[in-house]
């Protein structure tokens, strides 16, 4: 919780200019979906956005309602010099690192939300935001894709086999723990010796499976949609015997992977819903919104083509 005012909702979040829209339509969707009494702080890492899009989320931020405030935080984006530069990570955000340096860009908070710009809020995060710590670095959801931290321990041996992957996209983050402990130095260090390890990778290595696990609800990752495919974890189990409606009922709906819903021709299955919050964003003229839908028609087209090639 924030020194300052510990009634208040600690968010964080962060994009670069290719992800400052998306970063918009999480925070609107966020102030949305949250109790109307809910005072929602919220810090903005910028990775490297330009200052028309910047100031164009200034001025749509602007219309939310006196119980959200929100502040730009400025990153040295030097820091990250030899950080997830394999070529097969060229599908994910350098913005991605910037959570690594929250514990240091905040020193005077406790507790804090990170969220990627991925996503979509749906629901009250209230008791995600409160859940305890005991004793952990932060609270999170196991990762669909990749559950175990198997595939860390290969590379680095000291970490366990048996140990659960939380995904990085929407954790509560003990910061006061986080400092005390340096978790973050070390998995930039041990990114730094695998330049294939995204910032997921890094943070699970350092905290070998110090975190509490939240309900699937908080995080529900793209691939649920293969769930049959999944690899066997507490996760997949939890989301199998899950008798509510899916993704309706999801918290957050969070777009992992390559494929989002805004680049996707039409597969996506929250499509239609990102369009609607994209459209209502306020970030489009009307011009510039049918110039959208008719690249996005031309590029579902030309995809089709290839296929039947």
């Amino acid at each position: 919780m924030s020194s300052s005012d510990p009634e208040e909702m600690i968010i964080a979040c962060g994009a670069d200019d290719g992800y400052a829209l998306h970063l918009l339509i999480m925070l609107q969707s966020l102030i949305r979906s949250q109790p109307p009494e809910t005072r929602i702080r919220c810090y903005i890492m910028d990775g490297g956005v330009l200052p028309v899009n910047r100031a164009k989320v200034d001025a749509l931020m602007m219309r939310s309602p006196d119980r959200f405030r929100f502040e730009w935080l400025s990153v040295d984006r030097a820091r990250f010099a030899g950080l997830m530069e394999a070529p097969l990570l060229t599908h994910l955000s350098g913005a991605a690192l910037l959570r690594l340096l929250l514990p240091e860009l905040l020193p005077d908070t406790e507790r804090i939300l990170y969220i990627d710009s991925d996503v979509l809020v749906q629901g009250d995060l209230t008791a995600l935001y409160e859940t305890p710590f005991a004793g952990t670095h932060l609270v999170g959801v196991q990762d669909f894709f990749v559950p175990s931290l198997s595939y860390i321990a290969d590379k680095e041996p000291g970490v366990p086999t048996d140990g659960k992957t939380v995904n990085s996209g929407v954790i509560v983050m003990n910061l006061a723990r986080f400092r005390e402990t340096g978790v973050m130095a070390r998995a930039m260090e041990m990114m730094a010796r695998q330049p294939s390890w995204s910032d997921q990778e890094g943070i699970n290595a350092a905290l070998a499976g110090d975190w509490t696990p939240a309900p699937f609800l908080y995080n529900l990752q793209t691939h649920w949609v293969y769930l049959e495919s999944l690899p066997e974890s507490d996760v997949q189990q939890e989301i199998a015997s899950y008798s509510g409606k899916l993704p309706d009922d999801a918290r957050i709906a969070h777009f992992t992977g390559q494929v989002k819903p805004w680049n996707c021709g039409y597969r996506h299955p929250f499509r239609i819903r990102y369009e609607r919050a994209m459209r209502n964003s306020g970030w489009f003229s009307a011009a510039e919104w049918m110039q959208w839908k008719t690249r996005r028609v031309a590029d579902y087209v030309a995809e089709r083509l290839r296929g039947t090639r």
